[in-house]
């Protein structure tokens, strides 16, 4: 493996204790987002528009950006030395207080705490990101690693219209173009999420043994992605949102190039075995219905991602955040929580209520049929509880070192 420490022999990993950390904490901010998800659901509560949005960065944020940078520590982290580490304890310790704050200031307010928070949070991707590119060039780049130097940089870019946008609301900036606030969500969902998502996926799949080195199928991947992502951020800015969709088409050309690679992998991962690979299966097939349901709605809408309706929307977000990522992070979160703690029932309840609960919530948002929504928020929601009550825990744990095995001292002889 020298793409860098995969799952075999995870234990000796030097950064394992503060990705786990970070997991833990991305977790408990999941747990929030769920509980809000479920009540605003049900109609059981009335939230208002600002803890609303802080419902979504608590997922897009809280949950998946704050995971993926502890696994962007494990990616790239692997084989550093306890002082060259120190920026990246740093970072493990800088990313949950930030983001966490940023969660809350959504909540909260739409005044210039918003924007503070959220600057500290862009240093915090501006430093994960500047801290993986100086390791690139010791770590065999695969890939996943690929994807995730691609999406940091996207997360920068799109973490910065953030706050742009939060200091014009904050302050009444009128001269902020109104092209920022479409180029923010496309940025982070093709730029960073998708990507990055996609990269995990495969991580997953192929259990941490990475190729060694990037194929001529992989490198076309990654590039398809990219001008995906180029194609609508620039289309965005020039505020031509009908062309801008269009840029889906190549994530749908590279998601073939993905399927090719990996088809053999995916058609040999069995759904029915607890293993941590099942949720990278399922978040490789869900990233496709993911692809291929926005570039239909978007053409639907006449081209417009704007237009698109609010339920289809709504669907969209779940299916990337929840059928894609949340799967594909999934499977290291079950892989570092089986170190220390075994396999039982809990891991098909969790597999099956996740996923069946995303279908059927996104086929219902879809039809508008209301009584589906009913059934299927609590299925996922609950999934989704029961998978933090039962990985929290065991993250917290590292695993157990193995003695070396005693040399038995000869007997002397005569």
């Amino acid at each position: 493996m020298s793409t860098g420490e995969g799952w075999q022999g995870s234990g000796g990993h030097p950064l394992d204790p503060q990705v786990r950390w970070m997991l833990r904490v991305a977790l408990v901010i999941f747990a929030y987002t769920i509980v809000i998800g479920i009540l605003n659901g049900l109609d059981l509560v009335e939230f208002s528009r600002q803890q609303l949005l802080s419902h979504l960065h608590g997922g897009t944020l809280g949950w998946m950006t704050l995971a993926i940078l502890g696994v962007t520590l494990w990616l790239f982290g692997a084989g550093e030395s306890s002082t060259t580490a120190r920026s990246a304890r740093v970072l493990a310790w800088a990313a949950p207080v930030s983001i966490a704050a940023y969660v809350l200031a959504f909540a909260t307010t739409t005044g210039g705490l918003r924007p503070v928070a959220g600057t500290a949070t862009l240093l915090v991707l501006i430093g994960a990101a500047v801290w993986a590119f100086r390791r690139a060039p010791s770590v065999t780049l695969s890939v996943p690693h690929l994807f995730v130097l691609l999406g940091l940089t996207s997360s920068v870019i799109g973490g910065t219209f953030g706050v742009i946008n939060g200091l014009a609301i904050a302050f009444d900036w009128t001269w902020v173009p109104a092209s920022f606030f479409g180029a923010h969500p496309g940025t982070m969902e093709v730029g960073f999420i998708i990507p990055v998502a996609m990269g995990l996926a495969e991580w997953g799949l192929r259990r941490g043994r990475l190729e060694p080195r990037v194929t001529r199928a992989g490198r076309i991947q990654v590039g398809l992605m990219f001008l995906a992502f180029a194609w609508v951020l620039g289309f965005t800015l020039a505020e031509l949102d009908e062309v801008a969709g269009l840029g889906i088409v190549f994530a749908i050309v590279g998601l073939g190039f993905f399927y090719a690679r990996l088809g053999g992998i995916m058609r040999t991962t069995s759904v029915a075995a607890r293993s941590a690979e099942r949720h990278a299966l399922a978040g490789g097939v869900l990233l496709g219905v993911t692809i291929v349901y926005i570039f239909v709605v978007i053409q639907m809408a006449g081209g417009d991602f704007m237009q698109v309706p609010r339920g289809q929307l709504i669907a969209f977000i779940h299916l990337m955040g929840v059928g894609a990522t949340t799967n594909a992070l999934l499977a290291f979160v079950v892989h570092l929580s089986r170190r220390v703690s075994p396999a039982t029932m809990v891991d098909d309840v969790i597999f099956w209520g996740v996923n069946v609960g995303v279908l059927g919530f996104v086929v219902a948002l879809t039809t508008d049929v209301r009584a589906m929504i009913v059934v299927f928020v609590p299925v996922m929601g609950l999934g989704l509880l029961t998978a933090i009550v039962a990985h929290v825990g065991p993250l917290g744990r590292g695993p157990t070192a193995v003695p070396p095995p005693a040399v038995a001292t000869p007997e002397p002889l005569g």
